[in-house]
């Protein structure tokens, strides 16, 4: 298990992988090349990138060079959202919130928007305080009890 850590830290440290596809997949967004992108973010998605997994989710979710596809994207920000990557926690946070190929959950979303907040993203506490107005004493409790929960278990099992 140690020569595994250390070989994909050598990998990653020398731009081998997956973050040299994250990197091309980024890139190639921003400039609008959406087929290539499609490529090299899928290769590097599928090696566990959570980044590229989660630029994937956003290409799915808006039908960026690809079918608009839901299920598609809740697929890849899931996996990027169970590795703790903030910006996939909160545009899963925005599935739940807005009810795109899963059944609207307020109380998921201000749970992912927690998450993404502990994680880092700081557009989170924007969110949360809009969404909170929405919801009773009840739900909110019940948002910061699972999103609680979800980060004892490092992201894992977390029902989302």
């Amino acid at each position: 298990m140690r020569y595994l850590i250390v070989l994909s830290f050598l990998l990653v440290s020398l731009g081998i992988g997956r973050a040299a596809h994250a990197d091309e997949c980024g890139d190639l967004a921003v400039k609008s090349d959406y087929a290539r992108a499609l490529v090299a973010c899928r290769k590097a998605a599928e090696t566990g990138d959570p980044a590229a997994q989660n630029d994937l989710g956003v290409m799915y979710q808006k039908g960026v060079g690809v079918t608009q596809d839901y299920a598609e994207a809740m697929k890849w920000y899931r996996k990027a959202a169970t590795q703790g990557f903030a910006d996939a926690q909160f545009n899963l946070g925005l599935m739940y919130h807005y009810g795109y190929g899963v059944p609207q959950s307020d109380v998921k979303a201000l749970m992912l928007f927690k998450l993404a907040a502990v994680n880092g993203y700081d557009r989170s506490a924007k969110a949360q305080k809009f969404i909170a107005t929405k919801m009773t004493a009840a739900d909110i409790a019940q948002a910061e009890r699972l999103a609680r929960e979800c980060a004892e278990k490092n992201n894992k099992g977390c029902g989302f």
